[in-house]
């Protein structure tokens, strides 16, 4: 009623006469009573408020708060004031805001004035329904008094509701009825979540109903008309626009991240007084400065209100809630956890005030159950300790006097997902390293593992020193002994050095601090204080050595080398940090527990399940979980650049160290690093570089041994099981579940975001293949040393010296012109091709030294995800993922006996390792093995003097081990059927990308093509292709073209092979004739002047004849690239999904911001650049995001496989290892592995994989009706464009995905 006479008041009486709404306003008003109330004194209206209670409907007020709906209600316009119950509401919130102190403005006295001043909104339900009723004859001026009506009713219900005012100018007939809708729907909405009335969910449907076919004859006239085109000018200033707002909003959290990290040093270092000053500091400037980032951020809000709160401070509580509430950020359950746990504390004090601690914990408890946030979620979701959650509970029984912590049992099992119906939620298993180690051994490596990571580092002897790649051993030892000497005497000179430069610019640092009045700034100085002096001289003079003994013909970035350092002052802070706090002495004596579990013979959780039950019995003392929040990486490069920068100034080398000649010459300091700066592309790159003096001094002379960070390493424990994005994997040194590229927040985000439980089965999948322990196979390792050290072999992929380079040759006087010039690039040439075999020398030093250095000891490797789910081991130099000599040298550290069909099964592997017998069927190999047994047997024995046959394989190394454990079967007394053998068998996937596209597409043929079908023989999908292309070159040799007739004989399997093999991966055309030209250049017999037009010529047919084999497969590759396409360019968003196994992923591809965010200081080089790179404001590449679409679904589509291959062989108790497509387990098990394996990939694709990609993108992406543009413009088109093609779905074929479970080729 009360919009009615508002309305009323605007409209002329004629327009009120000839339109039904008119008449509905007609009916419930008279004009002397709308006259009445303008002019009757607000004084007088007390009566009527008083008749107007009587009959309100008691509204729900959980979302309302005082002070903002006073504030809301403080804005509405003189006219809007025409009904008098608005005026009042106004009058009677202001009034009792008068009588409340200004340090409680919400109180229940508040809330319950706004309630009963509230009008009955029964009176506006029916009015609207009439109006809905008649809304199909409702007239173009009707429009804005409709919406008027409902933007009234907004304003009664929730101020928030200004938003739905319509402006009538910019909104065509569709656009203004599309408006109605949404805003009829909308309001009903909240009429419902209010709880004024039932509102049935009927009303909404009725709403929508009544309307819609007035909004279909409005479409149907406006859809002819012209499409109206924006200008450049006007598409420019909303990009303009947008960009603007971009960069605001990455200011705003790139400033929030960089003061947060400031804040938690401050407290950490003993400075909380500091801190609270530096945040009221900023929070002043960002209220007073608009351009200025925005402070007033919860998680900084909650370490202040956590520092009071340790204090028992309700005072300074109970302002910082104010101050949350003025600058509009609400709080979360941390928040709440705080002022309660302060009410706790201060309950123990002498000075405790009951009456002011009661009327805020009323105020806690009331803003939870506005924010529908329990005690459960306060205690819980706050990261505690268990003396912290004692304290929030003394909190809340200054309310609830009766009030015990609830008790809240953690969930270990997995959110519904068909694909995990078959695992049994008891299941229990023997522990994953039962019989390879006893109690003792376990608990002897768990305390060395914990040593070395607290250390940081392993020293690992180097098999040959570093001086061997470049001298020969003969001739030299003088020098080396003069470089021993120089080296010793330089390194303790540079060290004192560093030792005062250091101390001399921290004192200079804390003058500019006091002369420049920045004490409650953001500054370099407390990282430099959060460690030792001693210990920032070692991380340089570490440095110093790292950029010593790298390539001399690679020159890193300074860029690159500034984070890194910082990284490491970082991870040295974390580690400190932790122990101080006593979070490594607990996590030592929970992982002891965890250990045992591991070991246990008898029936045992999974890794994950068991720590969580360990966790759950020991909650007293500090969380071995807690979040430590990285440094941002703007500080990581200002930390990391002061450092470097003290030893570029002051690290000296003598120049003329070498010079032995003259011995009383005077020496020539020199800078032992400097910079130089390279063109790239349009930018230039400040690179650091080493003096070749520096670089030869640690050449000849370094007696250290190989320094390896503890995380780059193998462990010699089990690794802790991921119960979280943030914990797991080693044991105290700092590792990521997810590899992101740096400012890649998003995906941490939503990981964050998502329920726990939803991540589970990809932690449990990460915790098996980790938990399986390895051996170093060292016959094979003492074999592979033996040729290193004698000077490698390039036939057996043994690195060859950089002193087996041929010399350059010298330029003579007597040299023409031509000779010179060619003399000069041999010179060039030469010298990167030095750089290349020392960088593959050293890569080799580092795998077979680590691997030494590990024989005879049990080895684990974690494993963490990229962003598309694939699982990779976190040690990155020596794992299983490795080259043919890496895997050779890994064993599984439980044997288990060969049985029936095991030794068939190694001696099919070793076939299939030499890649001689591919088209063959399985009898065919083991036939050929048994055939073979003379020569594998001779391999096995003499490898290097008998006949070598193995060197002739596909994979030799990988051979050679094979061959030798056949030998052993074969050996061992009690038959090969008994031998208990250690060595993985391979199963691999026949071009598994395609295989799954097939299966997406149920492409008969492609299916057949890559072995999803039964069939007697494996096919080979890169023949079947070649064969193809060959039938269409005789046609086109017939037709007389040329290229066609000079390509007879040559298009051969290997030619296509790598183009076919990365079509799956979104290879372009000219990729892919610059890989078929590489082939066809290495063709002896073949014209190399046709390699071009030939290369162009087999990469059209190629591609037509993969589109006619994979017909379904190219029509989703096609929408997976125009969805992408239309996200990206449109939407303006990354691609984003979540894998059927219920991980989210999202494509970090993003344009990227300015090059030197993070990278410099103040003048004063004091202060620290607070901008960073967060991808969450950044436009996204999209010719990157739809590029890469395609092979990163596919991806995540293997990944989920391969987990649930896991999940299912660690229930069936068999050893699984993977390399993506490529699934590893013992002899005697491969049977049990290629079933649970072909199960789950038709489990997998019988799910809607396409549909529910579909249903997730439209409801992510597409545009709802209402903001679809009426104009016919470009933004309009694009915008209906994408909402038609997220909805195409690609038919399918049929293929029958049963088949995949009888055929025998499918892994193999």
């Amino acid at each position: 009623m009360a919009s009615c006479l508002l309305l009323s008041a605007r409209l002329p009486a004629g327009s009120l006469q000839r339109s039904p709404l008119g008449r509905i306003i007609l009916r419930k008003c008279t004009t002397n009573v709308r006259r009445g109330m303008r002019s009757a004194p607000r004084s007088k209206y007390t009566d009527l408020i008083q008749v107007s209670n009587e009959d309100a409907v008691t509204t729900s007020t959980a979302r309302i708060k005082a002070v903002s709906a006073a504030r809301a209600l403080d804005g509405i316009s003189t006219d809007d004031l025409v009904f008098f119950r608005l005026s009042t509401i106004v009058d009677g919130v202001r009034h009792k805001l008068s009588e409340v102190p200004p340090t409680e403005p919400m109180t229940e006295t508040i809330a319950h004035r706004i309630r009963d001043l509230v009008a009955p909104l029964s009176h506006y339900r029916a009015a609207l329904m009439e109006i809905v009723d008649e809304s199909e004859s409702i007239t173009q001026h009707s429009y804005g008094a409709l919406n008027e009506y409902v933007y009234i009713l907004g304003k009664v219900v929730d101020p928030w509701m200004l938003k739905f005012k319509e402006k009538n100018a910019a909104l065509t007939e569709k656009g203004k009825l599309r408006m109605l809708r949404s805003n009829l729907e909308t309001l009903a909405l909240k009429l419902r979540s209010a709880r004024v009335e039932e509102w049935p969910e009927a009303d909404t449907s009725y709403i929508r109903t009544r309307l819609e076919k007035a909004l279909n004859a409005a479409e149907e006239r406006e859809n002819r008309i012209k499409p109206v085109k924006t200008t450049a000018k006007q598409r420019a200033e909303l990009a303009r626009i947008a960009a603007a707002e971009m960069e605001d909003a990455s200011r705003h959290a790139s400033f929030v991240m960089s003061l947060r990290a400031h804040l938690e040093l401050l407290i950490h270092l003993g400075r909380p007084h500091d801190a609270v000053e530096t945040f009221h500091q900023y929070l002043r400037v960002s209220a007073a400065d608009d351009s200025h980032p925005r402070v007033a951020h919860v998680d900084l809000f909650n370490l202040v209100l956590r520092i009071d709160a340790q204090k028992g401070d309700l005072t300074s509580v109970k302002q910082l809630f104010c101050l949350m509430e003025e600058f509009k950020t609400d709080p979360n359950a941390p928040s709440f956890a705080a002022v309660l746990e302060c009410v706790g504390v201060a309950k123990s004090k002498s000075t405790f005030n009951y009456d002011q601690a009661k009327t805020i914990v009323s105020q806690v408890l009331k803003g939870m159950k506005e924010r529908q946030c329990s005690d459960s979620d306060v205690i819980y979701k706050s990261h505690s300790t268990l003396e912290q959650k004692k304290l929030i509970a003394e909190g809340i029984r200054i309310a609830n006097p009766l009030y015990e912590i609830p008790e809240r049992r953690p969930r270990y099992g997995y959110m519904p997902n068909p694909l995990l119906n078959g695992l049994c939620k008891e299941h229990k298993y023997a522990g994953p390293n039962f019989g390879v180690l006893d109690s003792a051994q376990m608990k002897e490596f768990s305390r060395e593992q914990f040593e070395t990571e607290m250390r940081g580092h392993v020293d690992i002897v180097p098999i040959v020193r570093l001086s061997n790649a470049h001298h020969p051993k003969e001739g030299d030892e003088k020098l080396i002994k003069i470089a021993e000497e120089k080296l010793v005497e330089a390194e303790n000179k540079w060290e004192e050095t560093l030792r005062e430069v250091f101390r001399k610019e921290m004192e200079a640092l804390e003058l500019q601090v006091l002369a420049s009045r920045r004490q409650r700034c953001i500054t370099i100085l407390p990282y430099l204080q959060c460690l030792e002096q001693d210990e920032f001289v070692d991380l340089m003079m570490q440095e110093i050595r790292r950029l010593s003994e790298g390539s001399e013909t690679y020159t890193p970035s300074t860029r690159m080398m500034n984070k890194q350092l910082g990284q490491f002052v970082m991870n040295k802070y974390m580690l400190k940090r932790r122990s101080n706090s006593g979070v490594i002495g607990k996590l030592e004596e929970l992982y002891g527990k965890f250990a045992d579990n591991c070991i246990d013979e008898t029936g045992v959780d999974i890794p994950r399940v068991a720590w969580q039950k360990i966790v759950a019995a020991n909650q007293s003392g500090p969380n071995v979980d807690k979040i430590l929040h990285s440094w941002p990486s703007n500080v990581l490069i200002t930390v990391g650049k002061f450092l470097n920068q003290i030893i570029l100034n002051n690290i000296k080398i003598d120049a003329r160290m070498f010079n032995t000649t003259n011995k009383n010459q005077k020496p020539l300091l020199l800078p032992a690093f400097f910079k130089l700066y390279r063109s790239q592309g349009v930018m230039m790159r400040e690179e650091l570089k080493v003096h070749p003096v520096a670089a030869k001094l640690y050449r000849l002379g370094s007696h250290h041994p190989l320094r390896f960070d503890a995380e780059v390493v193998p462990m010699v424990s089990p690794p802790l099981p991921w119960v979280s994005n943030r914990f797991g994997g080693y044991l105290t040194s700092t590792a990521k579940i997810m590899r992101l590229p740096p400012g890649a927040h998003q995906q941490f985000a939503e990981l964050n975001r998502v329920p726990a439980q939803q991540l589970y089965p990809t932690y449990d999948s990460l915790n098996q293949l980790s938990a399986n322990p390895w051996i170093v196979n060292e016959p094979v390792l003492d074999l592979a040393i033996d040729i290193f050290v004698c000077g490698g072999d390039d036939h057996l992929e043994i690195p060859k010296p950089p002193l087996a380079c041929p010399a350059p040759p010298v330029i003579t006087s007597d040299m023409t012109k031509k000779e010179k010039f060619k003399a000069h690039v041999d010179k060039i040439h030469l010298k990167r091709l030095k750089g290349e075999m020392y960088s593959l020398w050293c890569d080799a030093l580092y795998k077979l030294s680590i691997a030494n250095h590990f024989r005879k000891r049990i080895l684990w490797f974690p494993h963490n995800i990229d962003f598309r789910g694939r699982a990779y081991p976190c040690p990155p130099h020596f794992n299983h993922l490795g080259a043919d000599l890496t895997r050779a040298l890994l064993l599984f550290a439980k044997g288990q006996p060969l049985g029936l069909k095991g030794f068939d099964w190694l001696k099919i592997h070793l076939v299939n390792l030499t890649g001689h017998k591919k088209r063959d069927p399985i009898s065919g190999r083991l036939n050929y093995a048994n055939d073979m047994m003379g020569d594998i047997m001779d391999s096995a024995e003499r490898p290097l003097t008998g006949k070598g046959w193995w060197k002739d394989s596909d994979e030799p190394w990988q051979t050679l081990a094979a061959c030798k454990e056949v030998a052993a079967a074969i050996r061992c007394e009690a038959g090969p059927e008994n031998h208990v053998s250690h060595f993985p068998i391979h199963q691999d996937g026949s071009c598994n990308g395609l295989q799954h596209y097939a299966a997406l597409g149920r492409d008969p043929q492609g299916a057949f093509s890559v072995n999803l079908g039964a069939a007697e023989r494996p096919q080979d999908v890169y023949s079947d292709v070649a064969a193809m292309v060959e039938r269409e070159r005789v046609r086109d040799a017939a037709k007389g073209v040329k290229i066609a007739a000079a390509l007879e004989g040559m298009i051969k399997r290997k030619v296509i092979k790598q183009t076919v093999m990365t079509t799956v991966y979104g290879v372009t055309r000219y990729g892919a004739r610059l890989q078929i030209a590489k082939q066809l250049k290495d063709l002896d017999d073949f014209p190399q002047d046709m390699c071009f037009a030939a290369s162009q010529y087999l990469t059209q047919k190629t591609f037509l004849c993969l589109q006619e084999m994979f017909t379904g497969t190219k029509l989703i590759q096609d929408w997976f690239t125009e969805c992408a396409r239309l996200i990206s360019g449109v939407c303006g968003q990354p691609v984003e999904w979540i894998s059927p196994l219920g991980l989210p992923v999202i494509q970090p591809y993003h344009r990227g911001g300015k090059k030197n965010f993070g990278s410099s200081v103040d003048a004063t080089g004091l202060r620290i650049n607070t901008r960073n790179l967060v991808d969450s404001f950044e436009r996204p590449n999209t010719m990157k995001q739809k590029n890469a679409f395609p092979p990163n679904f596919i991806h995540s589509l293997d990944s989920t496989h391969m987990m649930l291959t896991s999940l299912y062989c660690q229930q069936a108790g068999i050893s699984f290892v993977s390399v993506h497509d490529c699934y590893w387990t013992h002899p005697c098990t491969v049977d049990v592995m290629n079933e649970i394996c072909r199960d789950q990939f038709v489990a997998l694709h019988s799910q809607p994989i396409l549909e529910d990609l579909r249903d997730f993108m439209v409801s992510k992406y597409s545009f709802p009706h209402q903001d679809l543009d009426d104009g016919g413009t470009v933004q309009g088109i694009a915008k209906r464009k994408l909402n038609r093609t997220l909805t195409e779905v690609p038919e399918k074929g049929s293929f029958d995905l049963q088949q995949v479970k009888h055929s025998t080729y499918f892994f193999s």
